[in-house]
Protein backbone atom coordinates (compact mmCIF):
# COMPACT_ATOMS: atom_id res chain seq x y z
CA UNK A 1 0.00 0.00 0.00
CA UNK A 2 1.54 3.24 -0.85
CA UNK A 3 -0.01 6.89 0.78
CA UNK A 4 0.99 10.10 0.38
CA UNK A 5 2.92 11.21 3.22
CA UNK A 6 1.08 13.24 6.09
CA UNK A 7 2.59 15.27 8.58
CA UNK A 8 -0.44 15.86 10.83
CA UNK A 9 -1.98 12.72 11.75
CA UNK A 10 -5.35 15.42 12.59
CA UNK A 11 -4.97 16.76 9.68
CA UNK A 12 -6.72 15.35 6.07
CA UNK A 13 -6.59 11.61 5.12
CA UNK A 14 -3.77 10.68 2.96
CA UNK A 15 -4.44 9.34 -0.50
CA UNK A 16 -4.04 5.48 -0.56
CA UNK A 17 -2.97 3.02 -3.70
CA UNK A 18 -3.48 -0.45 -3.40
CA UNK A 19 -2.06 -3.38 -6.37
CA UNK A 20 -1.11 -6.53 -6.72
CA UNK A 21 1.52 -8.10 -9.07
CA UNK A 22 3.23 -4.70 -10.32
CA UNK A 23 6.74 -4.24 -10.44
CA UNK A 24 8.70 -1.50 -8.37
CA UNK A 25 11.67 -0.48 -6.91
CA UNK A 26 11.67 -0.11 -3.22
CA UNK A 27 14.39 2.66 -2.14
CA UNK A 28 14.54 3.65 1.60
CA UNK A 29 16.91 3.53 4.39
CA UNK A 30 17.27 1.96 7.55
CA UNK A 31 17.89 4.21 11.22
CA UNK A 32 18.72 3.01 14.41
CA UNK A 33 16.56 5.27 17.36
CA UNK A 34 16.07 8.25 14.66
CA UNK A 35 12.17 7.27 15.13
CA UNK A 36 10.42 10.10 14.22
CA UNK A 37 13.57 12.16 13.20
CA UNK A 38 14.13 10.42 9.98
CA UNK A 39 11.51 8.11 9.84
CA UNK A 40 7.89 8.00 11.08
CA UNK A 41 7.46 7.69 14.88
CA UNK A 42 7.81 3.74 15.94
CA UNK A 43 9.48 2.89 12.85
CA UNK A 44 13.44 1.97 12.01
CA UNK A 45 13.37 2.29 8.27
CA UNK A 46 11.71 4.67 5.73
CA UNK A 47 10.53 3.01 2.16
CA UNK A 48 9.11 4.19 -1.08
CA UNK A 49 7.80 2.56 -3.36
CA UNK A 50 8.52 4.00 -7.07
CA UNK A 51 6.26 2.85 -10.27
CA UNK A 52 7.59 1.69 -12.93
CA UNK A 53 4.19 2.04 -15.03
CA UNK A 54 3.16 5.42 -13.38
CA UNK A 55 5.33 8.42 -12.29
CA UNK A 56 4.52 7.91 -9.04
CA UNK A 57 6.07 7.02 -5.64
CA UNK A 58 4.95 6.91 -1.96
CA UNK A 59 5.21 5.62 1.60
CA UNK A 60 5.40 2.08 1.71
CA UNK A 61 3.38 0.19 4.03
CA UNK A 62 3.34 -3.41 3.57
CA UNK A 63 4.69 -6.05 1.02
CA UNK A 64 4.47 -9.17 -0.34
CA UNK A 65 6.80 -10.94 -2.81
CA UNK A 66 5.59 -13.66 -5.12
CA UNK A 67 8.43 -13.96 -7.34
CA UNK A 68 12.28 -13.45 -8.59
CA UNK A 69 13.10 -10.77 -6.18
CA UNK A 70 16.34 -8.90 -5.88
CA UNK A 71 17.55 -6.96 -2.16
CA UNK A 72 20.08 -4.87 -2.42
CA UNK A 73 21.79 -4.26 1.20
CA UNK A 74 24.60 -2.49 2.31
CA UNK A 75 27.69 -4.98 3.91
CA UNK A 76 27.95 -2.28 6.93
Amino acid sequence: MLHSPIANPEGPAPWRFERTRIPVNLVGFYAHDAAGILTHHGQSSHIHAVLKEWVVSGHLDAMQFDGPTRLYLPTN
